[in-house]
């Protein structure tokens, strides 16, 4: 705890336990951190989109020679394609994680050129949700309902569109409980009795809209499977 002064006046600043960066992100900036520390002559670093979301790391990060690329296919193969014994690339992937076309892409381009390698430093809590996509569209028995994958979370975001690439079926991304009671009730969703749906959170969804979230799925699905998806700090820190 500090003490601070102001206009005359003595306040006290605690830090909270939970602030600064998070599991996931710290794992990711102290993999690239050791990278660019133990960084072998002549090589190139790179990261497949920014890091972490914080301007001052990524100003940090330029300074010390570590530039970001776009996901764009063409520019993932060029850069793969320009690296060299001399000129050796390592590209770090983000906490966000990235789509399975993506990875697939990755791990063609480094078998095939081993001057060009690539980390996976995506979050561990989205690794989980990436596997409950894809372990729940795989083959089904004749026997089995057909499952539906429904995700909570920001269309556009990162993280949500990476997820999505990993079930291979019927799915839907919903903003709040107000779209997704809409959607089942009378929208596109609405004739759900004949599927098994599966519900996840983006990881850093609120809490208390997840559970709205969780009520009206459950209310109208009784046979729904609901994964608790949100990242445990994510929790903390909207407590």
């Amino acid at each position: 705890m500090n003490q601070s002064y102001i206009a005359g006046k003595s306040y006290s600043i605690r830090l909270a336990e939970s602030s600064g960066f998070c599991f996931g992100v710290k794992n990711a900036t102290d993999k690239l951190e050791a990278a660019v520390k133990d960084r072998r002559e002549g090589e190139r670093i790179y990261t497949l989109g920014q890091l972490i979301h914080n301007d001052v790391y990524i100003q940090r990060l330029r300074e010390n020679g570590v530039f970001s690329i776009d996901g764009d296919t063409n520019t993932i193969v060029n850069l793969a394609e320009s690296a060299t014994p001399a000129s050796p690339v390592s590209l770090f992937v983000r906490a966000h994680g990235i789509t399975v076309e993506t990875e697939q892409l990755l791990k063609r381009l480094s078998a095939e050129n081993p001057s060009f390698s690539y980390v996976d430093c995506t979050c561990p809590f989205v690794k989980k949700i990436h596997k409950i996509a894809s372990d729940n569209c795989a083959e089904r028995k004749s026997n089995e309902a057909e499952k539906v994958f429904i995700l909570i979370g920001s269309e556009n975001h990162p993280e949500v569109i990476g997820i999505m690439s990993y079930f291979m079926g019927k799915k839907y991304i919903f903003p709040n409980s107000e779209a997704l009671l809409y959607a089942l009730e009378t929208g596109e969703l609405s004739k759900l009795h004949n599927f098994v749906p599966i519900m996840v959170a983006q990881t850093t969804y609120n809490l208390a809209e997840w559970q709205n979230c969780q009520k009206v799925l459950k209310s109208i699905c009784t046979n729904s499977i609901i994964f608790d998806t949100i990242c445990s700090v994510t929790e903390k820190w909207q407590v």
